[in-house]
């Protein structure tokens, strides 16, 4: 990777003919193909794509990097040759994708670029710049106060149903944890125990209570 980011930031030197505009610039397009490239492609694992590539996604990233270029002194004269070293760029992380696929059997839904490819070590070092970069790639900052869990496959239905039944004001479920339905359509055994001793249960508990509450909780 230091090989990588060293090669491309004398590259772009060479091409804007100043070795000391060359790092400047490599910080400018591994920006934009980070916003622009890895983490919109990187969002797509898991799904099938039918033309895996980055190419389309590096238009805008070319084009927003053209217009910082420009602003941090690039002249007319030495755009183009800029641009193709921004190509070049782009060209060596699609190649790198394309043999990741091809590692993989070539079934793209576990392509994913490495983001070391567009970050320099620096700039995912502690927790703070970690949490910018989750921030970057859901496109939703991290606000204070959020506490997560980590529960293995084998623990979600008991954590499900222990969930339901502290609920206090409102139950949040991702939909897709718990269809309660089979592949043929029918309602599963699991489907049928979080619906009975989950909902059913909590539901009756908190009727119970209600006198004493004043509260039925949602889901």
């Amino acid at each position: 990777m230091a090989r990588l980011h060293g090669e491309m930031a004398l590259a772009f030197g060479l091409a804007a003919g100043d070795a000391s505009q060359g790092l400047p610039l490599h910080d400018l397009a591994r920006a934009a193909m980070a916003d622009g490239v890895a983490l919109p492609y990187n969002r797509l694992f898991g799904q099938w794509k039918r033309h895996d590539s980055l190419l389309a996604f590096g238009e805008a990233a070319r084009a927003r990097f053209l217009a910082e270029a420009r602003k941090s002194g690039v002249s007319g004269r030495r755009e183009d040759a800029v641009a193709d070293v921004f190509d070049g760029y782009l060209r060596a992380l699609d190649e790198a994708r394309a043999a990741w696929r091809s590692r993989l059997g070539h079934d793209a839904r576990l392509v994913f670029l490495p983001l070391q490819l567009v970050l320099q070590p620096w700039e995912h070092a502690n927790q703070v710049q970690i949490d910018a970069l989750i921030g970057r790639a859901v496109g939703t900052p991290f606000t204070r106060g959020n506490r997560a869990d980590y529960i293995t496959g084998r623990q979600f239905q008991g954590e499900l149903l222990r969930s339901i039944h502290e609920a206090e004001e409102y139950h949040v479920l991702w939909l897709h944890d718990y269809s309660g339905l089979n592949a043929a359509g029918e309602v599963d055994r699991v489907g049928f125990v979080q619906a009975v001793d989950g909902y059913l249960a909590a539901l009756t508990d908190r009727v119970r209570e209600f006198d004493a509450t004043r509260r039925l909780p949602s889901t």
